[in-house]
């Protein structure tokens, strides 16, 4: 009887505790096992995989784009590859191993779909509705599919009242209160979409109606007394008089920029502006620092749990992190010197990685909070685990929690840290950007300014800002939905 592959035992075993949301433990794994066994294919899949879960879309993509070299003709792992590169803004890509697998398995309607999503995103609106009639005539169409594919079509040819129209018959025809598990996330993405097209043509209590609807569906919860736990222990691991006694790298010379800011408060903006520059290059959300964090409990050998373990690192340690980002994010920067970095977690990470990144710096963004917190309610963040956008109350909370620790930390760390305003940049690009440019050390460049003909497109939720030139008609957006922002309203105004 032949033993056990222990390659493939450790794979299940990172699924299961992905499957029981056992993050943490997955991540520290799969760290392991990467390291043990950097080529191996199935491992590099499974990595794969988990970044494209973690958000991390551009090391999954570059991960997916090695993978499909030695193995072009695997359809399964080009059917996994599709979303990460639509998702990533390398739809040409995504486009081109679409059709090769539509060329192996023609009647497949997955991909079917995610073609004509691709199409529809890269305005090739004529291609987009071909392959939506392709999809219309496959006998394993989804009804809810199709639906939202010929909403977006029409909402592309700024026939509002026709998707609205083909959204309500939709959700006319079903039970959405008894529809199963994997159709109530479809529901929930069909209802923000009904709120963007309302929100578009001056409807707003049918926007804010829509977007309720789609938490209602939803019905995700959250500990907000957890979260705030989270970096409220930051706090006490780190501060004026502790943080210098912690041990600092040493040996890490790479430069990482972080963007750090509220969800919807412009990161991806900034994101794409600093990735026209020649010396930087736009990285998107990274998971690195989710997989410092995992690795801490390992290298320190602690027994506390995170933040408090990071007391017992060396500088050996730290520097083993840093070398960790270094290995994350090298193959990303293409020969740049900054790659930015705008993951949500950076509220949480940041003091871990002033220790193991001795020459980081840091953009600090804000945004108004009301319509900050309204562009959170009204646009799908759910299929990203914000589950605390489902009540007003929650994300008052969080965005208050997230933004005392934005204050907090260039208060402890010694970075550089350059504060910056989501209004102030699209009201005046040119002079914002010239300061950021300046905080680099880097010249200005023209193409900053034009970051919308990017031959990238930015990731699903913001590829429409950025695709278009400066625009600054969300400043004040929360004033269409005052007489429903009440919670909102009684939460921040002390920051209003």
């Amino acid at each position: 009887m032949a033993s056990p592959d222990p390659i493939a035992a450790e794979i299940d075993r990172i699924r299961d505790l992905l499957g029981k949301k056992l993050h943490r433990l997955a991540e520290e794994r799969l760290e392991r096992l990467l390291a043990e066994h950097p080529t191996d294919r199935n491992v590099r899949r499974l990595h794969m995989q988990c970044l494209n879960e973690w958000n991390d879309l551009e090391t999954a993509q570059a991960v997916a784009g090695g993978l499909i070299e030695e193995m072009p003709d695997d359809i399964e792992l080009l059917r996994q590859a599709i979303p990460i590169f639509a998702a990533s803004g390398r739809r040409d890509v995504g486009l081109v191993h679409a059709a090769q697998v539509l060329d192996l398995d023609p009647e497949n309607t997955q991909v079917m779909a995610a073609s004509a999503d691709m199409l529809e995103r890269a305005r090739r609106l004529e291609d987009s509705e071909a392959m939506v009639a392709r999809y219309e005539r496959s006998a394993d169409r989804k009804d809810s599919v199709l639906a939202h594919l010929r909403a977006r079509l029409l909402t592309a040819r700024k026939d509002h009242d026709g998707a609205i129209a083909v959204l309500r018959d939709h959700f006319a025809s079903v039970d959405l209160d008894r529809i199963p598990e994997p159709k109530v996330r479809e529901a929930v993405e069909m209802h923000f979409l009904l709120a963007k097209i309302c929100d578009r043509i001056g409807d707003y209590d049918g926007a804010w109606s829509a977007a309720t609807e789609a938490h209602r569906l939803d019905g995700g919860s959250f500990q907000v007394d957890a979260f705030r736990k989270i970096l409220n222990d930051q706090k006490t691991v780190f501060t004026r008089e502790s943080t210098p006694r912690l041990a600092h790298a040493d040996e890490i010379e790479t430069e990482p920029l972080i963007i750090m800011g509220n969800p919807r408060s412009g990161t991806t903006l900034l994101d794409q502006i600093l990735g026209m520059h020649p010396q930087a290059e736009a990285g998107g959300e990274l998971a690195a620092s989710q997989l410092m964090q995992a690795a801490v409990a390992r290298l320190t050998d602690s027994f506390l749990p995170f933040p408090m373990n990071l007391v017992d690192l060396r500088v050996a340690d730290a520097n083993d992190l840093g070398r960790l980002y270094e290995r994350h994010t090298d193959g990303l920067r293409n020969g740049r010197r900054y790659l930015s970095n705008k993951a949500l977690s950076m509220q949480v990470h940041l003091g871990m990685l002033s220790l193991c990144l001795p020459r980081l710096r840091v953009i600090n963004l804000f945004r108004h909070p009301l319509d900050n917190c309204v562009s959170c309610y009204t646009t799908n963040l759910l299929a990203s685990g914000h589950s605390y956008t489902n009540r007003l109350e929650w994300l008052a909370e969080v965005w208050k929690a997230r933004y005392e620790m934005q204050r907090f930390w260039p208060e402890v760390l010694d970075i550089p840290f350059l504060e910056l305003h989501y209004e102030d940049l699209v009201e005046d690009q040119e002079t914002e950007t010239r300061r950021i440019l300046d905080f680099l050390d880097v010249p200005f460049d023209q193409a900053c300014l034009e970051f919308h003909t990017s031959s990238r497109a930015a990731t699903t939720l913001s590829y429409e800002q950025v695709t278009q030139k400066m625009y600054s008609t969300s400043k004040g957006r929360w004033r269409n939905y005052e007489k429903h922002l009440g919670p909102l309203i009684e939460e921040l105004g002390p920051y209003l």
